[in-house]
Order: structure tokens, then sequence, then C-alpha cells
């Protein structure tokens, strides 16, 4: 018997005193793609010692994401920590793409959201 085990990446950089990062996990049964995307928000911020504040209402999941309510932008924050948190799923696979670093200092996490888009999906209408 083969099993297939899920796979999953982080990929992490820091600029301007801020941590970039995408961190994504192929999912071995995609009918539970919805419940983890809704688990995203809360498990990231417990992992991090931050609380979700709400949803924002931009910016929008990368082109070609699909289309799940759970999926969009929420900030975390904790005392002079915060982040801004964009979570999506494109194909079998569910996405978080999160910025981090002193509260009201995430400026920069807007445009790295709005740059994110997955190889072959296409441009961003303008």
């Amino acid at each position: 018997m083969i099993r297939v085990v899920a796979a999953k990446g982080l990929a992490v950089c820091e600029h301007r005193g801020l941590q970039f990062s995408i961190a994504w996990e192929m999912l071995e049964d995609p009918s539970r793609l919805r419940e983890a995307l809704a688990q995203s928000a809360p498990g990231l911020a417990h992992r991090l010692s931050l609380r979700v504040q709400g949803r924002q209402a931009e910016p929008p999941p990368p082109n070609g994401a699909l289309s799940f309510p759970e999926s969009g932008a929420y900030r975390l924050e904790d005392g002079g920590r915060a982040g801004l948190l964009l979570t999506w799923v494109f194909g079998a696979r569910v996405y978080q793409a999160l910025v981090q670093g002193p509260a009201g200092d995430l400026g920069l996490a807007r445009q790295f959201h709005e740059g994110l888009s997955h190889p072959g999906v296409g441009d961003r209408p303008g």
C-alpha cells in the first residue's frame, strides 16, 4: 500500500524590520479544504501567540484562487506586534501569506499580498 504524505512548505524573509512568509499545505483529503481554511487564521494566531482582531476587506486572494467564504485577510495583534494574514486555496493546497512586525507598521503588507500570483494563471486585471 502506498500512502501519500501531505506536502508542506514555508518560505520566509525579512525586510525593513518586517517578516514576510508564505506557507502552504497540500491536503490528503481535498474534501477538508474548507475546514482547514476556516482553522487557518485562528490556528496560526495561536501558534504565534497573537489574536485574530478581525477580518479585513482587502486585499483579495491571488488570481486563480478557489472561491471559499473562509478565504480572506485577517489582522492579527498582541501588544506591540501585529500581522496581516491572507489565506486562500489553490488546487488542493491551503496557503497563508503573513506579514508581521511592529503594530501599525504594516504598510508593505498590502503590496506584498497584492503581488502574489500563481505561475501560469496570468496577471491580475488592471
